[in-house]
Formats: structure tokens, C-alpha cells, sequence
């Protein structure tokens, strides 16, 4: 097996999903949390970062970049995209769609509340987080089986995706999340499986 190296912002951004899709797959990985002090100096280094930006997975000598690509390919390693189904792939895959529809969406409001863009945050969560959940999340939920997963057969990728997007929200919006029952439930489950509650409790506050 390769050795894989995950570049990153320490924070739980476009990067995040491809911490929780390692983790819950049990696979090793290096972490590198790279400060935005850092960054201005290494962004430069074709290397390290074949186009200039984070996420960027090194394996063995190879890169993969752009954050979903990472991610899907992660899901691969972990037998979490149901491949051996090609309908149910293929599902997962619109899903999929749907929540990263809904993460770029909502992803100004995050960043404002971060504090990397200038903005009002009361401002972007009325015109920005509210219009997007509104959207969103209804065509993402209405998919939700059964079992409480995107699929019949179980946890998937996707599932680590939205969920990982609603504890984003959890962070910078945690009454809103609250207020919407069916989303914080579903965020509540996937931060009970177990690797993931653990990675999660480790977090930097």
C-alpha cells in the first residue's frame, strides 16, 4: 500500500471530509495542517501543490487534487462509494451532487463567520445559509432510507459528506442546526460512529 499524505488548512474545511473518509476507513494517513501563515510561502511549490491549492493528496509519488476527486478516490481505498452496485454508485453519486450543490452554496457564509472574507454575519446567514438550506436540504433529505443512510446497504461516503457539512454548520450556526430536527439527527449519527466521535473529540476548538 502507498503511503498517503493528506495537505490541508487546520481547519475543517474542504479538507475535512477526506480526514473523516480516511479515518472512518481506518486507513493510515499522514495529516498535514499547513497555517495560513505557511501558506503564502509553499503554495509556489508545483511539488508539493501541483496548482497552487489545498486539498492535494500525495500517494506514494503521485498527487491527486481538487477536494471531491480526493474524495471520491478515498471512498474507493474504503469501500465506501458501493461501486460493487452500479445503481447504487450511481445514487450516491446524484447525492452527492445535491450536498455539494448545498456546500458551495452555504460555503461564504462559513468562511464569513471564519472570518476570511470581510461581511456581516447576521447579514450572511439571512441572504446566504437561510436561502441555501431552504434549497438544499429538502432534495438531500428526501433521500435519506430507511436505516438512516443514503443507501439500503449502509453508510457511504456521502453520508461523511453531509454529515461533515452539518457539523461545519454545527460549529458556525449550532442553533439553526438545532432548530431543523431531521439535520441534526442525521449529524448526530454520523458523529456517533465511533472513529468518527473519537477524531471529532480530538479537535482543536
Amino acid at each position: 500500500m502507498p503511503e498517503y499524505e493528506l495537505y490541508y488548512f487546520d481547519f475543517p474545511l474542504r479538507g475535512e471530509v477526506a480526514r473523516w473518509l480516511f479515518v472512518y476507513g481506518g486507513i493510515p494517513f499522514k495529516d498535514h495542517r499547513v497555517s495560513v501563515e505557511e501558506w503564502p510561502k509553499l503554495k509556489g511549490n508545483k511539488k508539493l501543490f501541483p496548482y497552487g491549492v489545498m486539498p492535494v493528496l500525495h500517494v506514494g509519488n503521485d498527487r491527486v487534487a481538487e477536494s471531491h476527486v480526493i474524495n471520491r478516490f478515498i471512498a474507493r481505498l474504503a469501500k465506501l462509494d458501493h461501486a460493487e452496485d452500479p445503481l447504487d454508485h450511481a445514487r450516491l453519486d446524484e447525492v452527492y451532487e445535491l450536498v455539494r450543490a448545498f456546500y458551495d452554496d452555504a460555503f461564504k457564509y462559513v468562511i464569513t463567520v471564519f472570518g476570511f472574507i470581510p461581511g456581516d454575519k447576521n447579514k450572511a446567514f439571512e441572504e446566504i445559509l437561510v436561502p441555501a438550506f431552504e434549497k438544499h436540504v429538502p432534495n438531500i433529505e428526501r433521500n435519506i432510507k430507511g436505516n438512516g443512510w443514503f443507501s439500503e446497504r449502509g453508510i457511504s461516503h456521502v453520508d461523511l459528506f453531509y454529515g461533515q457539512l452539518l457539523d461545519m454548520l454545527n460549529i458556525v450556526a449550532q442553533d439553526f442546526l438545532k432548530s431543523e430536527p431531521e439535520s441534526y439527527k442525521f449529524w448526530q449519527r454520523v458523529t456517533a460512529e465511533p472513529r468518527i466521535k473519537e477524531f471529532v473529540a480530538k479537535r482543536k476548538q
